[in-house]
């Protein structure tokens, strides 16, 4: 039988995604596995094995990605009609996505064993959201922008809501609102776009854009779509639930809601701003934003009592960094942009996993008057979380110092730099003194509220793994830039 044309490109389409395709077919038979074995096992038997096969499914996928990236490096290519993108920078960041999910799920095993949380629904939901974040960095245009991201808010939402108790139901109930009115804009806003242009291809809408647009009906619909996307990356003034989200979700959920969503809502932000160009109201909006999320995470972040909303304040207060090299608007900027993010994936990871291993075989660790006497009981885990503590705080020369100075030097050739500049290193003064509170709870405080010796009597290997490699990383951060 002969191929048609036809059938070879179909083909050709399945091949570039074969990474996702892989990821859809798994998650069909392990939804389908889970569910005949729940009716006849307990769920407790049933989430692990469906936590070990969602990881080997995960490492699959991997390993896929390596070889696509490996075999055949090359230019972007447009898929599907030009709805998807394959090629370029994609494979690494889709393996970015799945190496995050991987290292959760992962982190995450122990937790949920020794808590005997039978909900083998959350691996499910977890993979189902990185398929929408998967295909969220492919979209080309707004309609498979707009589906891709449901697919990973929806999953986000059953995910934040799993566990039956009040604080998790409130959360996920903001979570679900939070994420409604983004998903509302962003629709609103592309219909606008839709309406006006007639073109919800990218390419061709940046070519419409390139001429010149009157009225203000456009402009309207190209700024609800980017504060739909601020929403989802949780920046100031859209930040005010966040810190509910993070401290009524259970930690490895927290941990995911910190990185994965985040990251393709960030790689999406910055291709659509290419594409919408450097039009003067976006830029304003990206400036209040950035300010806003400087100012009012770091003011926030100081008068916390309570770790994860600490936590949540801090990461609104980073992507304010993240944030000035898209005002920015160069190269040069993006790249110290993404710079920033990777520095802080990395922070973000050893500080949870940190929190999670004083979380084995004990009560979690929610304030920080619980983080007493640490050094005491855990001396290594105490000054591994120190020295990323001292990093967030931009101390030098660790990372998060680094990656503020390359951030921060872009903004000389801005013509707003030297009130951005202001603003910037008034909040990182400001961060000093909140993580130098925590370093002195960890070293010098008292036990009488820590959480008791045994709380991290049985750790999670890799979880111990992973916040010793953030702490080498920072301590060999300064070879990045000499």
């Amino acid at each position: 039988m002969m191929w048609s044309p036809v059938h070879q490109l179909l083909l050709q389409d399945l091949f570039a995604y074969a990474a996702e395709v892989l990821l859809l077919v798994g998650l069909v038979v392990l939804l389908l596995h889970c569910t005949l074995l729940a009716t006849q096992r307990q769920y407790p038997l049933v989430m692990d094995y469906g936590a070990g096969a969602a990881a080997y499914g995960l490492m699959l996928v991997l390993l896929v990605l390596a070889l696509e990236l490996v075999g055949a490096p090359g230019p972007v290519v447009y898929r599907w009609g030009g709805s998807l993108v394959a090629g370029g920078d994609l494979p690494l960041l889709r393996g970015l996505l799945v190496l995050m999910s991987l290292v959760v799920l992962l982190v995450s095993r122990d937790y949920w064993r020794r808590r005997q949380l039978g909900y083998f629904e959350y691996h499910l939901l977890l993979l189902l959201s990185l398929l929408g974040g998967l295909w969220t960095l492919a979209a080309n245009d707004f309609l498979s922008l707009y589906l891709s991201l449901e697919l990973q808010a929806l999953s986000c939402y059953a995910m934040a809501c799993l566990r039956k108790t009040a604080a998790t139901a409130e959360a996920g109930l903001k979570y679900f609102i939070m994420g409604s009115a983004s998903s509302a804009l962003l629709l609103f806003g592309i219909s606008l776009v839709l309406l006006l242009t007639g073109h919800q291809d990218f390419q061709q809408l940046q070519l419409f854009l390139h001429w010149g647009v009157e009225g203000y009906a456009l402009p309207a619909g190209l700024l609800l779509i980017t504060t739909a996307l601020l929403i989802k990356l949780a920046v100031a003034p859209f930040h005010e639930w966040l810190a509910d989200v993070y401290e009524g979700v259970p930690t490895p959920t927290a941990l995911f809601f910190s990185t994965v969503p985040k990251v393709s809502a960030f790689v999406v932000l910055v291709r659509l701003l290419d594409t919408f160009g450097s039009w003067r109201g976006l830029q304003l909006l990206l400036m209040a934003c950035c300010g806003l999320s400087l100012v009012l995470g770091a003011l926030n972040a100081a008068g916390q009592q309570q770790l994860r909303r600490f936590l949540a304040f801090s990461s609104v207060n980073h992507f304010g960094f993240l944030l000035l090299g898209l005002v920015v608007g160069t190269r040069e900027g993006v790249a110290a942009a993404f710079l920033y993010l990777g520095f802080y994936l990395v922070l973000t990871f050893g500080v949870w996993c940190s929190l999670l291993l004083m979380a084995s075989g004990g009560p979690e660790v929610t304030r920080f008057l619980q983080l007493g006497g640490l050094a005491s009981r855990n001396g290594p885990l105490a000054y591994g979380l120190l020295l990323l503590l001292l990093s967030m705080g931009a101390i030098p020369p660790l990372a998060g110092f680094n990656a503020k100075v390359s951030v921060l030097y872009c903004l000389l050739d801005h013509p707003w730099g030297g009130p951005l500049l202001v603003v910037a290193v008034a909040s990182s003064v400001l961060s000093v003194y909140y993580y130098i509170r925590l370093v002195k709870i960890l070293l010098v405080t008292s036990t009488a509220e820590g959480v008791g010796p045994s709380a991290a009597g049985h750790p999670s290997p890799l979880a111990a793994y992973l916040v010793a490699a953030a702490v080498i990383f920072n301590g060999f951060s300064l070879l990045l830039f000499l």
